[in-house]
C-alpha cells in the first residue's frame, strides 16, 4: 500500500485521518509497504478537513462525507488516551451527526468497524486504536521489546535515544528492516486494518 499526501492518485482504497499529525502518517507510511502495492490511501491536506487531534478528528471525518462523492472509507487512527472505550467513540459519531447501522470488531480488539450513514450518504469508518493504554510509543516500545528483546519507556525522548545509541535515523527506517509478523504483533489495530482493506478490494 502506498499513501498519497499530494491529491494525485485516480482512485484510493480509503482516507486515512489521524488525531496525531505528520508522526503517524510517517510510521504508516512504513507499515504500509509490507502490503499490496498497487493500493493507495489518501491523505487529505483541505483546511477543512486537516490538522484535527484526538477525538476532534471526527470533524475531518465529516468534512469527507460532505466533499466526496461515491464510495466512501474513512480511517482514523486515535491514540487510546482519547478513547476512553468504543461506546464513548460511538456517542461521538453520534454528536457529529452520523447514525451507526453496524459495527464489528476486528480480532486484536482495538480496530472496530463501522457502517454508517450522515444524511444520504453511507460509508464505513475504521477505528484504529493506538496504544494499549495511552498511544503509539507503547506500540514502538512492544516493537522494539519484540525484535531486540530490550525494554524501552514508551516515551518520544527515550525512544529517540534508544535510536541514536542504534544508529537508527528515524522510526519509518526501523519498521522497514522489521518482518510484516514481528509488526502486525506490535502494530494489533493498524495492521488488522489494512489487512482489511487489502481484503475488502479483492472481494
Amino acid at each position: 500500500m502506498k499513501i498519497d499526501t499530494a491529491g494525485t492518485a485516480r482512485e484510493y482504497v480509503a482516507f486515512i485521518l489521524t488525531g496525531n499529525g505528520r508522526q503517524d502518517i510517517k510510521i504508516l507510511e512504513a507499515i504500509c509497504e509490507k502490503y499490496d502495492h498497487e493500493r493507495v490511501l489518501a491523505y487529505p491536506k483541505l483546511p477543512a478537513i486537516g490538522g484535527k487531534t484526538g477525538l476532534a478528528v471526527i470533524d475531518s471525518a465529516v468534512g469527507i462525507f460532505e466533499h466526496i462523492h461515491g464510495e466512501i472509507v474513512v480511517l482514523l487512527l486515535i491514540d487510546k488516551e482519547h478513547v476512553k472505550d468504543i461506546d464513548t467513540f460511538e456517542k461521538e459519531l453520534l454528536v457529529h451527526g452520523f447514525r451507526v447501522l453496524e459495527k464489528k470488531p476486528c480480532s486484536s480488539g482495538y480496530c472496530v468497524m463501522f457502517i454508517v450513514s450522515r444524511g444520504l450518504k453511507q460509508g464505513l469508518i475504521i477505528l484504529a486504536i493506538q496504544g494499549k493504554d495511552k498511544n503509539l510509543e507503547e506500540n514502538l516500545s512492544d516493537l522494539i521489546y519484540l525484535r531486540f528483546r530490550e525494554k524501552v519507556e514508551p516515551e518520544k525522548q527515550a525512544l529517540r535515544k534508544w535510536l541514536r545509541k542504534r544508529g537508527r535515523t528515524s522510526r519509518k527506517k526501523l519498521i522497514r528492516e522489521i518482518n510484516i509478523e514481528t509488526i502486525e504483533k506490535a502494530f494489533p489495530a493498524l495492521t488488522d486494518a489494512l489487512k482489511f482493506l487489502v481484503q475488502r478490494t479483492r472481494e
